[in-house]
């Protein structure tokens, strides 16, 4: 557990209530900060719709998961004291079953299956179906954490639902809802306009499949998460062109052919849920405030490996702001220049 050193008289409003907000929000209150974590109930978020999972070896090149072994190990410590000031169940470890897709799979398996960054997290290949099962992977249930953490934020965070509009918070002062803040950070994924974005739409399902009693995570061209009680995440889509947070029948069509070459037995789909991916053009999140404006900061673009990313991300950000520690350069507002 943390302690807290209260420093007077600095007051941080943080924009954004989704995973990298309230990390964010929460690191700085450990540090001594006077934070107010805001956030706009109608603005759709990739929080709200995230399926959370952890692989630490992605892609169709078989590559590590950027930074995964300093970043896994991080996640992985925040989500035990989560799980300990909430009562939460938050990280699911689960086996990550990946199946080939075609014949092209394996040849390029084989140039990869060797090297240290990667065989570090093979537990054995499979022939009846070809693939590798990967250890260290999992999900973490942090939908229910938002919801607490919103509701229970303690010492040093005040909460308040409202919409921040950056040209109303005043020339001089940064003013809002009757305060005023030294700084003001924005946390709000796709929203923030002047980014070089490469944002994907993505659709997931939640599914009810008695019988299936699969007990780790699928990956084939799709992901089938566990989440117990015959109930399974299915996801995900990738949309470029249509960047509404619309559910879909061409989503749901999508996610159903992939589900059928993985499992024949019949399903009920009780949730459809779409999201924008607030990726950035170099794949990396973006932290630090502006050089123009150094009151105006932000903290965005982990994509869809905010689980893994955002913990460590954002306790870096938070050390940077109280304590001067120097920014990564690969994560500093500064690269976009």
């Amino acid at each position: 557990m943390f302690s807290i050193q209260k420093k007077p008289g600095r007051e941080i409003l943080i924009v954004g209530a989704g995973l990298a907000g309230q990390l964010l929000a929460r690191a700085l209150a450990r540090l001594g900060e006077s934070v107010t974590l805001a956030d706009d109930p109608t603005l759709p978020g990739a929080s709200r719709v995230a399926a959370w999972m952890i692989n630490p070896v992605t892609g169709i090149r078989f590559v590590p998961s950027w930074r995964v072994k300093s970043y896994l190990p991080a996640a992985l410590a925040l989500y035990r004291e989560l799980e300990e000031e909430s009562g939460l169940k938050i990280w699911h470890p689960l086996i990550i079953h990946r199946l080939f897709q075609g014949n092209d799979e394996w040849p390029r398996w084989e140039k990869k299956r060797l090297r240290p960054e990667v065989n570090r997290y093979v537990i054995d290949e499979t022939t009846q179906p070809p693939g590798i099962r990967f250890h260290s992977g999992g999900w973490a249930n942090l939908g229910p954490w938002l919801k607490h953490h919103w509701l229970h934020p303690g010492q040093g965070i005040e909460v308040i639902s409202g919409k921040v509009e950056r040209s109303e918070l005043g020339k001089t002062s940064l003013e809002w809802q009757g305060k005023k803040f030294e700084r003001v950070i924005f946390c709000t994924g796709f929203s923030v306009s002047n980014l070089p974005w490469k944002p994907a739409k993505g659709e997931l399902l939640t599914v009810r499949i008695p019988n299936l009693n699969l007990q780790h995570i699928l990956l084939r061209g799709i992901f089938v998460i566990p989440l117990g009680d015959d109930l399974y995440r299915v996801g995900a889509t990738y949309e470029w062109d249509d960047l509404s947070h619309v559910n879909t029948d061409k989503g749901v069509q999508f996610l159903a052919e992939k589900l059928a070459v993985l499992t024949l037995l019949p399903y009920e789909i009780v949730d459809q849920q779409a999201a924008i991916r607030p990726i950035l053009r170099d794949a990396r999140p973006v932290i630090g405030m502006e050089k123009t404006d150094p009151r105006f900061g932000l903290c965005n673009g982990f994509g869809s490996k905010a689980a893994l990313l955002a913990p460590a991300v954002c306790a870096h950000f938070a050390d940077h702001l109280v304590n001067g520690t120097p920014l990564d350069p690969e994560l500093d507002l500064a690269r976009l220049s």
